[in-house]
C-alpha cells in the first residue's frame, strides 16, 4: 500500500519518507504550540492543523 500511494504522489522513497517525517515532527510540536497560545481564535486554528497533519501521518504510516 505505502508503495501504490508514494507512487500516486509521484514521490520518490526518500521524499516519501522525508514527508512523513516532517509531519511526524510537527504532530509532536502542534500540542506545545497550543497549549502556549493565548489568543483563542489561533489555537483553534493550530487545533485545526493538528487534526489534517493527524490524518495525513495516518494515511502516509505503513500498516503495521
Amino acid at each position: 500500500m505505502e508503495t501504490a500511494l508514494r507512487e500516486s504522489l509521484g514521490l520518490t522513497e526518500d521524499q516519501y519518507k522525508l514527508l512523513l517525517e516532517i509531519l511526524e515532527r510537527e504532530q509532536v510540536k502542534l500540542p506545545v504550540e497550543i497549549r502556549h497560545t493565548v489568543n483563542r481564535s489561533y489555537r483553534d486554528e493550530l487545533k485545526r492543523r493538528l487534526q489534517i497533519v493527524d490524518q495525513l501521518v495516518e494515511r502516509l504510516r505503513p500498516a503495521a
